[in-house]
């Protein structure tokens, strides 16, 4: 019998963050399923090995550890939290195994952690903040107080969001740091704090309980009927714990929405096989960002033919890469390996809107990328590899 090729994919289906895990796990699934249905990788079928981080480092190493020595993993892909992916990316580079990050986060594609191997397929704290704001800005108002979290992914954030306040005439109004696990009351207590600043729209950045928490908050203090309200990243299982009267009326940013399905052909492709294969099950855009990496490590394995794997001619030939595997075109930059793609605005909708439970939002905007919307390669510590690693 042929040797199976191999898939690790870590992350924290125990964090606080499961639920999007387990959905984001599903998208690697599909993948995996229909590239063996084809015949899998170099005539080799696939499998996946997955392992549990908690959102926690040290776990996050061992557990690429364990994938690589013990597992003999060809291939990582995870985390959903951005010093998870760090640290798994730290194992991946020092073993030479190719790593997809599918997360936000901006180490991985920085000096000097980027490996010639390693990967993001997901925006960065930066270019979310940097199309969320600048869209927010030019579009609700002028004046924003700022919510972000106290730790790597708001810091990453907040230098963005200060960046294009400045490049769009805009005026930071307020500033609130909150830490992992912030309460309903927490944030309630700071409603004062942001009247009293007099902003045109806040721009919240946060996720999972935590976004569910401000929202209740912000819902509350009926904050929605005073100003624009605007969360850079959401997900559709939002709607599992919130009402749409609660979420009606806010915008929020993201990779991908199911209702691309309408209008974008690879988008119904997409959906369609998500819902058949997982008990009509709607994807994520976390669930996208796993489906195109594991297809895309697969695809470029097959075209580069190769076995075993030249990890070197795999990355050489994603390196300035357009592929189109769920949403549209998106691009590989050769210098950090940071995907380049499209950001929709949405806007909650209320239940008079909607014609199932699963159609909570509608797309209000596409921002298109440039390069101008990431840190450029000189600033990332990338000088020397413009034309890529393997030029």
């Amino acid at each position: 019998m042929n040797e199976k090729v191999k898939i690790g994919f870590i992350s924290g289906f125990t964090g606080p963050y499961s639920r999007i895990v387990e959905n984001q796990f599903k998208g690697v699934l599909l993948a995996v399923e229909e590239i063996n249905k084809k015949g899998g990788v170099l005539g080799k079928q696939v499998e996946v090995i997955k392992k549990d981080d908690s959102m926690k480092a040290d776990i996050a190493e061992q557990a690429a550890r364990d994938l690589i020595e013990k597992d003999g993993v060809h291939f990582l892909l995870g985390t959903l939290a951005a010093p998870t992916a760090t640290a798994a990316n730290k194992v991946a580079v020092e073993k030479h195994i190719p790593f997809i990050a599918l997360n936000q986060v901006s180490a991985v594609t920085e000096a000097p952690n980027l490996g010639p191997y390693s990967f993001h397929e997901g925006l960065t704290p930066f270019i979310t903040a940097h199309l969320v704001g600048g869209w927010a800005i030019k579009n609700l108002g002028k004046r924003a107080f700022l919510v972000v979290p106290d730790y790597q992914w708001g810091y990453e954030s907040y230098d963005a969001y200060k960046k294009v306040l400045a490049a769009n005439g805009g005026i930071e109004v307020g500033l609130i740091k909150m830490p992992l696990g912030f309460k309903k009351e927490d944030f309630a207590a700071k409603i004062p704090e942001i009247r009293a600043a007099q902003p045109e729209v806040v721009i919240a950045t946060n996720f999972g309980q935590d976004q569910v928490n401000f929202i209740e908050a912000v819902d509350e203090a009926g904050l929605k009927k005073d100003m624009s309200i605007i969360l850079g990243v959401s997900e559709i299982s939002i709607r599992e714990a919130l009402s749409q009267e609660q979420l009606v009326g806010m915008y929020w940013g993201v990779n991908f929405y199911w209702g691309l399905a309408e209008t974008v052909p690879v988008a119904k492709r997409f959906v369609d096989a998500f819902r058949a294969q997982f008990n009509d099950e709607y994807p994520t855009g976390y669930a996208g960002i796993a489906y195109s990496a594991a297809m895309e490590l697969m695809e470029v394995s097959n075209l580069v033919g190769k076995y075993p794997f030249d990890y070197d001619a795999i990355a050489k030939t994603m390196e300035g890469r357009t592929y189109n595997h769920y949403k549209g075109d998106e691009w590989w930059r050769p210098c950090d390996h940071q995907s380049f793609q499209d950001l929709y605005i949405m806007r909650f909708k209320g239940p008079e809107e909607s014609k199932h439970e699963h159609d909570i939002a509608q797309v209000v905007d596409r921002v298109n990328w440039d390069l101008g919307i990431e840190h450029s390669c000189e600033e990332l510590g990338h000088k020397g590899f413009i034309g890529g690693h393997f030029a």
